[in-house]
Parts: structure tokens; sequence; C-alpha cells
């Protein structure tokens, strides 16, 4: 077996894991409802509130997509994503990249690793991140220019937009923590920092795609 077709095997397998993965995690929160990792509240619909799950069920969707074209496209030799799924990869990979890090640096040793990794969240938190990254990396994806890095960045963004409104109005509480106890200032210098280093994740997991681009 060539080493292409290895390849996109490991890619598939990766993607398919993910995407059931987090459709069965979503719809057991759903129905079932689950603790929030934040705070113990029982979570079911607004469990959609959390970038975690919203990044998740994002990738998962993605990943189906990813399946369906790895399957179709398995024996053809030098196959290349289009660029739109190519672009739909990287903002899920990017997000998921995302959410590991905030966990790992910032939320973990705030509230606890025990509790941020506990049951679904060890999923959410941690495996399908790894795994779709990964699953990008395995996957042969065409050139692109530098702008489009940007690309990765637009799911935070458009999350940040609302949080920030959602938050500074009272319509949701700051879970995330990024008023720092009611300092409503803060937002407006944490939302700029966040959105810098998710162009950073971006640009570190598309850097292959550009050094090659003429």
């Amino acid at each position: 077996m060539k080493k292409e077709q290895v390849f996109k095997i490991i890619a598939l397998v990766l993607n398919l894991f993910v995407f059931i993965s987090g459709q069965i995690i979503l719809w057991r929160m759903l129905i079932l409802g689950t603790a929030s990792p934040m705070d113990g509240k029982k979570l079911h619909y607004d469990c959609l509130e959390f970038f975690t799950t919203l990044s998740n069920v994002w990738a998962s969707l993605v990943a189906a997509v990813l399946v369906v074209f790895a399957i179709i496209n398995f024996k053809k030799e030098g196959y290349t994503l289009p660029r739109w799924l190519s672009f739909l990869h990287l903002s899920a990979a990017t997000s998921l990249a995302l959410t590991a890090l905030t966990v790992l640096l910032f939320l973990g040793p705030r509230s606890g690793f025990d509790l941020m990794y506990k049951e679904d969240m060890f999923f959410y938190h941690l495996l399908n991140p790894i795994l779709i990254v990964a699953s990008y990396f395995f996957t042969k994806h065409p050139h692109y220019k530098f702008r489009f890095v940007l690309i990765g960045v637009i799911p935070m963004a458009i999350y940040g937009i609302f949080y920030a409104s959602f938050v500074l109005s009272g319509v949701w509480n700051d879970f995330y923590g990024f008023t720092f106890g009611g300092q409503d200032w803060a937002i407006a210098l944490v939302l700029p920092i966040m959105l810098c280093v998710t162009y950073l994740i971006s640009l570190g997991i598309s850097i292959k795609n550009l050094r090659k681009q003429k």
C-alpha cells in the first residue's frame, strides 16, 4: 500500500472518530444533560452557549464532509481537497486547537484539570482537538495565499462578538472569566488577545500550505 493511501486511511479514521464522538456527546448533553465543568450546573440546550460545544459540533460536521470526500476520492492518486473544503478543515482544526489550548493554559489551572477532562469533556477538550489537527496534517491540501490564514479565525471572531455582547448586556454570565470577576473593561483586552492567538494557531496549522506558495 502506498504512503498516500495510508495517509488517506489515517485521516479518514480520525475524521470519522471526530464526527461520531462529537455528535454522540452533543446529543447526550441535549437529551440527558451534563454537568458544566465550570460550576457544576446542569446543562441541556444551554451547552450551546459554550465555544467548546460549538467548535466541536462544527468540527464534527466538517469531519463528516471530509469522510465522504475521502471515500469518494480514495483511489485518485495525488488527490487534493477542493479549496473550500480545505478552508473549512482549517477553521475546524483551528477552533478545536484554540479550545484545547484555552483549557490547558487558562481554564484548567483555574478550575482544575480533573473537571476540564472529566468524562465527555476529555473528548471535547483534548482528544477531538488532537485528532482533527492530526487529520489536517494527514490530508493533502491545496496551496493558498497568506491572507487565507484569517479563515481559521472566523469562528472565534463570530463567537467573540456574541460572547462579549451577551456578557456585557447581562444575558450570559461570564462563564469563561474574561472579565476577571466583573471588570467589564477587561473583555476589551482579552478578546483581541484571543483573536491574535487564534491567528497564530491558524498560521501554525496551515504553514505547510504556505511555504510552497509561489
